[in-house]
């Protein structure tokens, strides 16, 4: 067996694997003895999600004796719509076994019923990506923010255009969209209770586009987490980033909308 992981909650597995979905379909997962890692972006090149769930979160993670790491390519739609199929008083085991195509998945409950299926790995061919790049990026402002915030503003938004404009000044966050249809702003003062810990250097001011930013959001409501903390520097990527579980994390890199017609890529 390469690995094997076990979950007694699988909606929580179910909710991450819906968020990394959102931005690709398709992914190469790492398992290593520290965790499983998935770093991919978009097929636009304009959204970059870098997952880790660290071994210590699950309730069982194992990973082949004398191993260093182990990779399988898979289809994430397919697994969410196998993970879909769990409840909350199933216990989730996914392993795979060397030498072998499939990914087994297991869901079992405490009266024995028991539930296993198989997903066919895939030979993913990866984009070049180097997250190492994004993490050496110099940010000037950072906060946490309350993910409610985004929510509310994507859909306001969304009435005006399909991109948002954020805005980070010395006192104030702002939020702000605009169309032949009208215009709209939030605005959000640097010691609101909707912020905490406000750090800014220089005034950043980049547009985005709402699908992505709303798919960054896709994690609120997981345990512990209704906060994101945001990094922004004019002309870059914004940086959102969430602690979830224990040790575990997400990130995501949204590059900024240079024009109409043009999308800045890594």
């Amino acid at each position: 067996m390469t690995f094997k992981i076990v979950v007694d909650n699988p909606e929580i597995i179910k909710r991450i694997f819906e968020g990394v979905e959102s931005i690709v379909t398709e992914t190469v997962i790492n398992f290593t003895k520290d965790g499983m890692r998935i770093t991919n972006i978009d097929g636009g090149r304009v959204a970059l999600i870098d997952l880790f769930l660290s071994s210590e979160d699950f309730s069982e993670y194992k990973l082949k004796e004398g191993s260093e790491n182990s990779e399988i390519g898979l289809s994430l739609s397919d697994l969410r719509k196998i993970l879909g199929r769990s409840t909350k008083q199933d216990k989730l085991t996914m392993f795979h076994k060397e030498g072998t195509t499939d990914l087994i998945i297991q869901m079992e409950r405490n009266d024995g019923k028991k539930r296993k299926f198989t997903l066919r790995l895939k030979d993913v061919s990866m984009p070049p990506i180097k997250p190492e790049q994004l993490e050496a990026i110099s940010y000037n402002n950072s906060f946490e923010i309350d993910c409610s915030v985004f929510i509310d503003a994507i859909k306001d938004c969304d009435i005006y255009s399909e991109t948002m404009s954020i805005i980070v000044k010395e006192n104030v966050f702002k939020i702000s969209a605009f169309s032949n249809v009208g215009e709209l702003e939030t605005e959000i003062p640097a010691d609101h209770e909707l912020l905490r810990n406000y750090k800014f250097s220089e005034e950043a001011n980049c547009t985005y586009a709402n699908v992505h930013i709303d798919n960054a959001m896709k994690m609120y409501g997981l345990p512990n987490v209704s906060m994101a903390k945001i990094y922004t520097k004019q002309d870059n990527p914004i940086k959102i980033e969430y602690n979830i579980l224990g040790k575990s994390f997400v990130k995501y890199y949204i590059a900024p909308r240079i024009d109409e017609f043009e999308e800045e890529q890594y």
